[in-house]
């Protein structure tokens, strides 16, 4: 019946022992199923734990993590808020998965690395399941190593390669507990390093994005410059015939350059290859003017200086 069908107790315990299992689908289905059922929360996630305390199946485990993850964060989209049912149970969970595998142990530092990066729980409540979770695995083992170094020792040499045997398994124990710690160390501290990096792009981008939309602001649009063809042919050939005569002259001509030679932004609005050339022939003659002007000018400075060393 799928997503239409009544909730019951006896409904909802066989979803979560016989149809729920790891893939998307099967998670998904009965998250759905869930969220339109969300006023009987308290049951549902009571059952969810009962469920994960009692089953020894590492891979029922994991489903149940993923379960309980879709119905968090979907369940929030949707306002069927289970994280209010969850709160106060997820401690005893997480302390319940003891010496778990390495691949179990890994699913479940990436969910918990899930909420912690998207404020499904604060980060405080995040760090207190990582301690529950380990601290569990590291009482167990401590348990296990002290119950092995109490015990008496036999002279009979199968005990003794049995007890070898114990040993060496536990020495294996440890030190996978002790990678899994590790690699789970590894990657929260890479999930917090991306999520900082990407919090990091994404204000600058903003920030340089700000900054270009006040810059236009500023200098506002753009001026709208018209180039006329015949008076820039006019002025190159008044520039090529004309030649100074005095002082007053020369300034008078520099002071009738047009805009376009004053003003470099005018390249960036010419797009025709016949007003470049013209452009280019105009700023020349322009440039020489001035040059010759500038020369004029220094020579009677020198002139005049040398004058008055004669006084």
């Amino acid at each position: 019946m799928g997503i239409s069908e009544p909730f019951s107790v006896d409904v909802l315990d066989n979803k979560l022992k016989n149809e729920l299992n790891k893939t998307q689908e099967s998670v998904q289905s009965i998250s759905r199923w869930l969220i339109k059922n969300h006023e009987h929360g308290d049951v549902i996630v009571k059952s969810w734990l009962r469920i994960l305390l009692t089953t020894d199946n590492n891979s029922k485990k994991k489903s149940l993590v993923y379960l309980a993850n879709d119905l968090l964060q979907n369940g929030l989209k949707r306002k069927a808020p289970f994280r209010e049912f969850f709160l106060p149970h997820l401690p005893g969970a997480f302390a319940s998965f003891g010496i778990c595998d390495q691949r179990l142990l890994k699913s479940l530092m990436n969910v918990l690395a899930v909420w912690e990066n998207r404020t499904v729980f604060t980060e405080e409540y995040v760090k207190g399941l990582r301690g529950v979770l380990f601290a569990e695995q590291r009482r167990q083992l401590e348990n296990c190593i002290e119950e092995q170094k109490g015990k008496p020792q036999i002279e009979d040499a199968s005990i003794l390669e049995e007890s070898y045997n114990v040993n060496t398994e536990m020495n294996e124990t440890a030190k996978k507990l002790s990678e899994s710690l590790d690699e789970a160390s590894s990657t929260v501290n890479r999930n917090k390093h991306r999520e900082a990096k990407r919090k990091r792009k994404k204000e600058e981008k903003k920030a340089k994005k700000s900054k270009k939309k006040k810059r236009r602001i500023e200098l506002g649009p753009p001026p709208e410059t018209k180039i006329d063809l015949s008076k820039l042919e006019q002025d190159i050939i008044q520039l090529a015939e004309d030649a100074a005569s005095s002082d007053i002259a020369e300034r008078q001509k520099l002071a009738a350059l047009p805009n376009e030679v004053q003003d470099e932004s005018t390249m960036d609005y010419i797009n025709e290859w016949g007003s470049l050339e013209l452009m280019y022939q105009l700023v020349n003659r322009a440039g020489k003017l001035v040059g010759a002007f500038t020369d004029r000018v220094m020579d009677e400075q020198k002139y005049r200086g040398g004058f008055k060393c004669l006084k």
